[in-house]
């Protein structure tokens, strides 16, 4: 951010950071302006307690300072002290609040299956027979496989403990909250673009608005920063908007690590590549709807387009496998003088509706719990206080 150079001057406050809302899995920013006779240092602090970088925490000694991805921990009462030679001065408090965390998404429109299950049969050791190659590798092609498979990786004919998850739902590793679910094993379950068909579209089975998005991505043979497009059942679209798809074989950390791959092909067993490691892996990004006012429109579809780093390789990849998201919470006035509150549901699913008259103390009350349905919730809400604030997380 700014910083003003005057002479012999102590530090001066321009602009200081502001409280913000945001999601597990997000990245964001805080930021101030400040002038004064230089160098200016600049502590950014949470709770009290001065921070330093690692992790999801950079630039704590800089005018501003990136967190993300975030996760529940994160949220807190953040400010920074500025000082020079001849004094320091203290920004005002801005608080961060996080949000529920994404519940997985139904969709349609996945067009490859690259997942061998647990219930191929060793005595038909032809793998497409399964599943098609999600990396096109040299000098064997590579697809995934579901834990449990009886797989041959040295030194002997196991049962591998690694593989997807048998039931094809994990908590993600990025932040530790988010929730993505596979589509089954033995259809198409990956959304698969390549050089020559690099971008595609995955379908709502049922349009909702959301406040957060969370993408499960990878690439094979290169990979970067694909764009996606959210497009809204009222025939509107956003920008194009980045998503994270580096090579599923170069990270060391992503939101599912280090479960193996299956050699396609026609062998005399189904042979694993159990790599040592935290290798393969599979990426979270998650977008913040309601921070880019995009989250009171039901959304339709999500039109995916590969890294252009990838499109110059014509053994590359881009696999979309899954989506996520926090549903949005729609408010109106009611008759009463209260609020009617509505959000969509998946079945089965627990929330919870919470409220509280002061967002930068962090502290909210259970109001009811909802038993989700798959259909929208729809309640009454009456209003206590002028200054009201509701939010539905689940367990």
């Amino acid at each position: 951010m700014a910083r003003m150079a005057c002479p012999q001057t102590p530090p001066l406050l321009l602009a200081s950071p502001v409280s913000q809302h945001s999601y597990p899995g997000a990245s964001l920013e805080f930021s101030v302006s400040a002038g004064g006779m230089t160098p200016l240092l600049f502590q950014w602090l949470k709770n009290g307690t001065n921070l330093i970088d690692g992790g999801e925490v950079a630039g704590s000694s800089t005018p501003t300072l990136s967190l993300g991805p975030v996760s529940a921990n994160d949220a807190g009462l953040y400010l920074v002290v500025v000082s020079n030679s001849l004094a320091s001065v203290t920004s005002s408090i801005a608080a961060l609040t996080i949000g529920a965390p994404g519940t997985p998404i139904s969709v349609l429109g996945f067009n490859r299956d690259v997942v061998v299950p647990n219930s191929a049969r060793t005595n038909d050791l032809d793998t497409f027979d399964y599943a098609q190659p999600f990396d096109l590798a040299s000098p064997d092609d590579l697809a995934l496989y579901e834990q449990n498979l009886n797989g041959l990786s040295n030194p002997g004919f196991t049962k591998s403990s690694l593989g997807l998850p048998a039931s094809g739902s994990f908590v993600s590793l990025t932040d530790g909250a988010t929730v993505f679910q596979f589509a089954p094993y033995s259809s198409n379950n990956v959304l698969y673009l390549t050089p020559s068909a690099p971008s595609g579209s995955l379908q709502l089975s049922t349009p909702a608005a959301f406040d957060s998005l969370s993408i499960l991505a990878a690439s094979a043979n290169g990979g970067g920063n694909g764009s996606c497009v959210l497009e809204f059942t009222d025939g509107s679209s956003s920008q194009p908007l980045a998503f994270q798809a580096p090579d599923w074989l170069t990270m060391t950390t992503g939101a599912l690590t280090h479960f193996g791959s299956i050699d396609c092909g026609f062998y005399d067993a189904f042979y694993t590549e159990d790599y040592a490691g935290s290798m393969p892996n599979l990426y979270q990004t998650t977008i913040s709807l309601d921070a880019l006012g995009l989250n009171e429109k039901p959304l339709a579809a999500v039109k995916f387009t590969m890294p252009n780093e990838a499109t110059t390789n014509s053994s590359a990849a881009t696999g979309i496998f899954a989506l996520s998201g926090t549903a949005s919470v729609a408010l109106q006035n009611g008759s009463s003088g209260g609020l009617n509150l509505s959000f969509p549901t998946v079945g089965n699913q627990s929330y919870t509706i919470e409220q509280t008259t002061n967002l930068s103390s962090g502290a909210w009350q259970i109001y009811q719990h909802v038993s989700g349905n798959g259909q929208p919730v729809q309640l009454s809400v009456p209003l206590a206080n002028r200054q009201q604030f509701f939010r539905v997380t689940q367990p």
